[in-house]
């Protein structure tokens, strides 16, 4: 019986070896990868689509069907509700909060249980608006908390909220500031 344990042991240490080779060879593409990435951006920006992987095209698209038929349709029995008005002016690169409520047709309030996650979005003030992901430079145009999940009290809370773009840059100067949950 102790050969048998000897036996697992050296298992466990040979196998040990080849996923601490994995851990490095993992380590060393990612690094790689990274200083590819650095110098794709040094050459051009990269489109906005491909800065934020978590929000792909069809999720674009999903948000901007639904804001352009939410702009004309009450039908929806749930919205997102602000809680307190929307800071006046909003500075770049000083981060605000915001919260938010969903509310019934009756204008109650509704927790959604769940794992729901409700995201904020930037869109353009066009007639056809684009989600704004980053800006010429290629930054992040949103950092900070724009990612929140409705609390227990039915608060949806972004404690800290940075816009790091002036809307002069854009059609109409200034942005549809949307929360959606997608």
């Amino acid at each position: 019986q102790l050969a048998s344990y000897e036996n697992a042991a050296q298992e466990v240490i040979s196998h040990t070896g080849n996923l601490q080779q994995l851990l490095q060879t993992t380590t060393e593409v990612s690094t790689e990868f990274d200083g590819v990435l650095k110098s794709l951006r040094r050459i051009a920006p990269l489109p906005m689509k491909l800065k934020n992987l978590l929000f792909n095209e069809q999720k674009e698209g999903e948000l901007l069907r639904l804001f352009k038929k939410a702009s004309t349709d009450d039908s929806y029995d749930l919205s997102i509700e602000p809680c307190s008005s929307f800071p006046n002016p909003v500075y770049k690169e000083k981060g605000f909060s915001l919260e938010f409520t969903l509310k019934d047709r009756g204008k109650t309030e509704f927790y959604l249980p769940g794992t729901a996650n409700y995201r904020i979005f930037l869109l353009t003030l066009e007639n056809n608006p684009e989600v704004i992901c980053s800006n010429i430079s290629g930054n992040k145009v949103l950092r900070g908390t724009a990612i929140s999940k409705q609390e227990k009290s039915g608060i949806i809370r972004f404690p800290n909220i940075v816009v790091n773009e002036v809307s002069s840059h854009y059609p109409g100067e200034g942005f549809y500031f949307v929360v959606a949950n997608l």
